[in-house]
Parts: structure tokens; sequence; C-alpha cells
């Protein structure tokens, strides 16, 4: 998985394979929310309901961005440099 920033700090693209995924990372009062299927049907109710919950594609976001927990995709092409302004 590669990451690429997006419009803000917080809002970053996730590829991975030929799909691109949009990660608002500063979602749900910081766990970050994906527009992936597994985040959207699988863990969004359970982030609503008040657990934190991350599929990988946000994992690597965090990872990548801020330095959060450990990289799900290790064997991954490297990332891109996050460019702030």
């Amino acid at each position: 998985m590669t990451v690429f920033p997006f419009d803000s700090p917080a809002r970053q693209v996730v590829q991975s394979g030929d799909k691109q995924y949009l990660c608002d990372m500063s979602a749900h009062n910081g766990n970050g929310q994906c527009n992936c299927q597994h985040f959207h049907i699988h863990l969004r109710p359970l982030v609503n309901a008040g657990e934190s919950h991350r599929c990988k594609h946000l994992q690597k976001a965090f990872f990548v961005v801020n330095g959060e927990g450990t990289d799900p995709d290790p064997e991954a092409s490297p990332t891109m440099p996050i460019v702030r302004s």
C-alpha cells in the first residue's frame, strides 16, 4: 500500500492494488474513517457505538503520517513523502 496526501494532513489517499481509498484520519473523534467496503459494512457500526476499530487502509495512513501502530503492509512499496505546507 502507498499513501498520498489529499487536501489536508488529516485526509490521505491509500493506494491498495489498483484501488484507492480516502482515509479521513480526523473523523470519529480521531479514530478515522475510510471509504472502503470493509469499514462501512463491518467497522463503522462499531465505531459509531464508541469502539475503536480501523481497517488496514486507516492503519497504514496513521502509521505513515503519525507513526502510530504497526505497518499493516510492511512488504509494500515505499510510501510517498508527505509534503506539509
